[in-house]
């Protein structure tokens, strides 16, 4: 559980909405999003023989099965996801998950807004087309150990740079790792003036938070 962890610079604990016990029954849900980034958001749930009804996210869920197993419909497809698997689902997609009388599941959900998602595609060295493509079900990734890492590094007291390039470079590799091309990689720009823009400011300002976005200004 997540009980007792101590929440990121401005990470806040979430309160959730009642629960209809008709749909689904958690044995635990905790969620937490970043007031100053609202582009994402992170869970840790459990559950056990229990369901939800097909439904849709206006965010780009990105799941990782921690423990247990389950049977989910996406898109009209049912598949078996088991710990170890990620699994994916875009803006708008239904789906619902089912697990059957015994089995359980324990899920990190990343919760990522689509136009952060798009915008992180366009600034990678290749054409993924519009919307990303990415597969349903993505079993023996090198990357889900990666994904929970970030997950825990996130409930931790990073500052916002290394928070912010921590996301952006684990899901840049995920991108990258599995999305779908649709032209080829181009070759890195050399970036050697960029880095001595970003070293000074660094330097003039070691004392203050700089995001992301402002080196990426500089």
């Amino acid at each position: 559980a997540l009980a007792g962890k101590k929440p990121i610079n401005g990470l806040q604990k979430r309160q959730e909405p009642p629960i209809d016990k008709k749909t689904f029954t958690p044995v635990n849900l905790d969620s937490w999003r970043d007031p100053d980034h609202g582009y994402l958001e992170i869970r840790r749930s459990a559950y056990q023989e229990s369901a939800f009804i097909p439904h849709t996210h206006e965010a780009v869920s990105v799941a990782l099965v921690a423990g247990g197993e389950t049977r989910y419909m996406h898109l009209g497809t049912t598949r078996a996801a088991k710990a170890g698997d990620i699994v994916v689902i875009g803006p708008g997609e239904v789906h619902s998950c089912n697990m059957q009388p015994g089995e359980h599941m324990v899920y990190v959900m990343f919760s990522i807004d689509q136009e952060w998602w798009a915008g992180l595609a366009r600034s990678l060295p290749t054409d993924f087309g519009d919307p990303v493509i990415l597969p349903s079900l993505i079993q023996g990734s090198p990357h889900f150990e990666a994904l929970m890492q970030l997950f825990e590094t996130l409930l931790t007291e990073p500052s916002r740079l290394e928070r912010e390039s921590l996301i952006h470079e684990t899901f840049s590799e995920f991108l990258m790792d599995h999305a779908s091309h649709h032209g080829p990689v181009a070759p890195p720009k050399e970036p050697v003036q960029a880095v001595r823009t970003a070293r000074s400011l660094l330097a003039e300002r070691y004392n203050e938070a700089i995001s992301l976005d402002e080196l990426a200004l500089a």
